[in-house]
């Protein structure tokens, strides 16, 4: 098993020897490795001047229209301190290191969902509220 994390930077193909030795002799191959690049970014949206302190009262053509303003994040956090009266979301894909058990958390300042799937279906995303 190879394991570890890769630098920073680290994408590309690398050659790796391995030699094994036992009471039959020494062997010696080369196992050619690529590395895909991890970009690692989510889209953080926002529309300014929405008001109330529910998910109920956003309005339902919010969400559905054009965000005031958009950034990629490196992280699942939406910045501190934005601002008031408005409405943020984080969409983007995660997919896990290794196989395991994962747990997630949301938090929010009035209200919060988060909604995860296995798939981009929407039928197939399942609510955990904040």
């Amino acid at each position: 098993m190879l394991s570890g994390t890769p630098p920073a930077g680290a994408a590309g193909n690398y050659q790796i020897i391995i030699t094994l030795t036992n009471a039959a002799g020494t062997s010696t191959s080369v196992l050619n490795l690529h590395v895909d690049e991890n970009v690692g970014t989510v889209v953080w949206e926002h529309w300014d001047g929405v008001g109330g302190l529910t998910i109920a009262s956003i309005p339902p053509t919010t969400l559905s229209g054009t965000p005031t303003g958009m950034a990629n994040r490196t992280s699942l956090e939406a910045p501190t301190d934005y601002g008031d009266n408005y409405v943020g979301r984080i969409r983007g894909y995660i997919t896990a290191p290794t196989t395991g058990n994962y747990y997630f958390w949301v938090a929010g300042n009035n209200a919060a969902e988060l909604w995860i799937s296995n798939d981009d279906e929407p039928v197939n995303a399942f609510k955990r509220r904040g």
